[in-house]
């Protein structure tokens, strides 16, 4: 079991979620997650257990298709408009689920016309 104060490494933080390293470099550049204290000479970051669960949320988010704006706009959001982001997202995705089901049908249609051409050659 795990102490209060224990600390986890970047090493440790991306082995626990499946993040990578650079992933773990833009959320503290973006200002999503920052290490909890920085250690040595070096300046190692270490997260305490709070950002392991933010780290483990924030990868939920992107699985979901979230950009890192979403998330940052989540994370600095109260309570109350969690729901309200949640839900634009939904949206953009539909909008781009449906520019992309346009794509397919035209890229169909070409290649129909293309196969027609073929065939009267």
């Amino acid at each position: 079991m795990k102490k209060e104060n224990e600390y986890y490494t970047v090493s440790q933080m991306c082995r626990l979620t499946g993040t990578t390293r650079k992933s773990l470099y833009l959320y503290d550049k973006e200002e999503i997650l920052k290490p909890l204290l920085r250690e040595g000479p070096q300046q190692h970051k270490l997260y305490g257990k709070e950002q392991l669960d933010i780290l483990k949320d924030i990868e939920k988010y992107r699985k979901a298709g979230f950009y890192l704006s979403d998330i940052k706009l989540l994370m600095e959001a109260e309570k109350s408009m969690e729901k309200d982001i949640v839900k634009g997202v939904l949206i953009r995705l539909n909008d781009q689920l449906e520019e992309i089901s346009q794509y397919i049908q035209r890229t169909q249609e070409i290649l129909k016309e293309m196969e027609q051409e073929d065939f009267s050659h």
